[in-house]
């Protein structure tokens, strides 16, 4: 069934990509920006400037109640380890302090060896006032405490 564009749903960032010059197309009952120049410029500006991708098309999500700020004041990072223990989804993420007990502040979302970087890697769900780079992370690894550092994503970029 063809939609009119009057009868889309636009999504928030929808002025902005009207002011870059973005051409739309229908897609689930929303105005998509589906280019601006070509899609090979466009996946290099996303992924070598760390720009902007609008998502917000593709679903949405209400969090409410008393805990809705705690859950929404969170970042996704990734981690590499020192040593060979691998985190695993559910290892908790602590900070490390020499005064005081490692305190929890995330949680490994997945975790697996990396054959490219020659040590274990992981994503984890971290409090927002955890995720900043310098930080003295670890993940409790079955009974140990393994040190990890926020490591930018993709974990690895092919020479060119």
């Amino acid at each position: 069934m063809h939609q009119s564009p009057t009868t889309l749903t636009r999504p928030p960032l929808h002025a902005v990509h009207v002011e870059l010059g973005a051409r739309f197309t229908g897609f689930a009952g929303w105005s998509m920006p589906l280019r601006y120049s070509s899609e090979a410029a466009e996946h290099r500006a996303v992924r070598e400037r760390a720009g902007l991708f609008d998502l917000s098309h593709m679903g949405q999500i209400e969090v409410c109640g008393p805990l809705a700020p705690a859950v929404l004041d969170h970042a996704l990072v990734g981690l590499t380890a020192a040593g060979r223990r691998v985190p695993r989804s559910g290892d908790p993420v602590v900070r490390l302090s020499e005064a005081a007990e490692p305190e929890q502040v995330g949680v490994v979302t997945s975790g697996a060896p990396s054959p490219t970087l020659h040590r274990p890697i992981a994503m984890a769900r971290l409090r927002a006032d955890a995720a900043q780079v310098p930080a003295r992370l670890g993940v409790q690894v079955r009974g140990h405490t393994e040190p990890v550092e926020i490591a930018p994503l993709p974990f690895y970029r092919r020479p060119r």
